[in-house]
């Protein structure tokens, strides 16, 4: 089961994700919430979410932030912007920090998020499969 974190200073944008699809459904769990990035950043080496879904505009540390401090601490960290925000500079930025994708919250559907999950389900097998190749031949 991987565990996500989610971070937006809006409820209801926490609520709908929580809403918008069945998690059971999923192989991810909501584990923690936050309302901004600092909040976040302070619990994630005790919580060691595999995605974190956030908004980029925040107080005290905005999304964009986050990920930059974030990925100081993990840098195969899994990201999915859920913004309101169209600016493609944005997108941009975020898209060069290596998020996994970008979308907007009065656009986003269940069809979207479960791709998206699926997707991230992909690539952390994979990296889990390729840590446990690497443990497997140190121990030769």
């Amino acid at each position: 089961m991987y565990k996500v974190m989610i971070v937006d200073d809006e409820i209801p944008a926490r609520e709908i994700l929580l809403c918008i699809i069945n998690w059971e459904d999923t192989d991810f769990r909501i584990v923690y919430s936050a309302s901004n990035g600092k909040d976040a950043l302070d619990k994630y080496t005790d919580i060691k979410p595999d995605l974190i879904i956030t908004d980029i505009q925040m107080p005290i540390i905005d999304g964009l932030d986050l990920i930059e401090e974030v990925q100081k601490i993990n840098k195969s960290q899994k990201f999915l912007i859920l913004s309101c925000y169209e600016d493609f500079t944005y997108a941009q930025r975020a898209m060069k920090m290596g998020v996994t994708d970008y979308l907007i919250k009065d656009l986003i559907t269940p069809n979207d998020l479960y791709g998206i999950l699926a997707k991230t389900k992909t690539d952390l097998d994979n990296i889990t499969i390729k840590k446990s190749e690497i443990k497997k031949n140190i121990n030769f």
